[in-house]
């Protein structure tokens, strides 16, 4: 039995389906092969005892020509390289006759094969590496979704389009830009610009949740009519809490210093649950709301009674405790109880005969 040390590269090309060199010496030989991957070796059977110094010398021979190199490319280019369901890499392999090895966290990739296929592969890729340069530049992410995405991506296809690169934008506000050096160096620049530009132009505002739902400023009506008194285009997302301003520049200084403002007041305003019966609500309220609208404005405070009946409290977080107290002090004068007692028919007839001065007594 011949046993032949190997490495990784002869390893690799050797075991390729239909490998032409071992093809032609099972049939030329009538040899039987193994392959041991752990210990990477290759194990021989030679028939014909006066064969195998023949066979010996051209596995050695093979096996001389069999090399290997290693490229390194940026992590981020590694899907590209890979291509659409491994289509480059095995584009690759089959017009080269190569071996290919990608390590995807590193971006290290071995070529292996004859010595003269792993030459051209090599150049060829070292070719796509040149084509593919990787700059980048970070900005804050929402601008870049806004400013180089777009809506469905549209934007970002069209800057592709124009600039001759591909766009990649992480959510930690990472742009990468892939492309000819020269090329990828010029589009980073004028992304860039695009950027600053609409920072200029765009400003983006988080609010806390409790000021967006309670602050009078925020509300709706008031918050667009005093945007479009200062010139202002603006989104509200409720769900990031936050708010996206679009204008010309100082117009977009005078409304950030305006919320900026609105935000420093409501700094110390927190939100307090009250533990309010289902039953007194309606009394809390009002006819028409008109005395929860006084209550407010008495404790400066803001009330909520929600669909699931319960109420809260929205003002500075020092006063809390005493319009909490004002609050259930104000009901238990309004709400009426009904409690059976039991009375002798005269002292119902006193009690009735004239209600209005009843009443007025008990409250005395």
């Amino acid at each position: 039995m011949l046993v032949f040390e190997l490495n990784a590269a002869q390893l690799n090309e050797l075991m390729t389906k239909g490998n032409p060199f071992m093809k032609e010496l099972r049939e030329k030989f009538q040899v039987m092969t193994e392959f041991n991957r752990e210990e990477k070796k290759l194990m021989m059977v030679v028939l014909a005892k006066e064969q195998r110094e023949e066979v010996q010398t051209a596995v050695m021979n093979q096996l001389g020509q069999i090399e290997s190199v290693v490229l390194q490319i940026a992590p981020r280019l590694v899907p590209q390289f890979i291509g659409v369901k491994g289509q480059n890499i095995s584009g690759y392999q089959k017009k080269f006759g190569v071996k290919i090895d990608l390590q995807d966290k590193t971006g290290e990739v071995t070529i292996s094969g004859q010595k003269e296929s792993m030459e051209s592969a090599k150049k060829e890729i070292e070719e796509w590496l040149v084509h593919h340069t990787l700059c980048s530049l970070r900005a804050d992410y929402d601008i870049c979704m806004q400013c180089i995405v777009g809506k469905k991506g549209v934007t970002r296809t069209q800057l592709e389009k124009e600039l001759g690169v591909e766009i990649r934008v992480e959510k930690d506000g990472m742009i990468y830009v892939m492309g000819e050096p020269d090329v990828c160096t010029k589009a980073v620049e004028t992304l860039d610009a695009r950027v600053k530009e609409y920072e200029r132009e765009n400003k983006a505002l988080m609010v806390r949740e409790d000021i967006l739902k309670n602050a009078p400023e925020f509300r709706q009506a008031r918050l667009a009519e005093k945007m479009k008194e200062m010139g202002v285009e603006y989104q509200l997302n409720g769900r990031r809490s936050s708010l996206h301003l679009h204008g010309k520049e100082e117009a977009i200084k005078q409304a950030m210093e305006y919320l900026n403002s609105l935000l420093e007041n409501y700094q110390n305003h927190q939100e307090k649950t009250l533990d309010i019966p289902k039953s007194h609500i309606g009394s809390l309220v009002g006819k028409n709301g008109e005395h929860l609208h006084a209550l407010q404005e008495e404790l400066k405070v803001i009330i909520n009674t929600s669909k699931t009946d319960k109420v809260s409290i929205w003002a500075e977080e020092a006063k809390l405790a005493s319009i909490e107290e004002a609050i259930l002090k104000d009901l238990k004068e309004r709400v009426i109880v009904t409690k059976e007692v039991a009375c002798t028919v005269k002292q119902v007839e006193h009690l009735t005969a004239d209600y209005n001065a009843v009443r007025m007594a008990i409250e005395d």
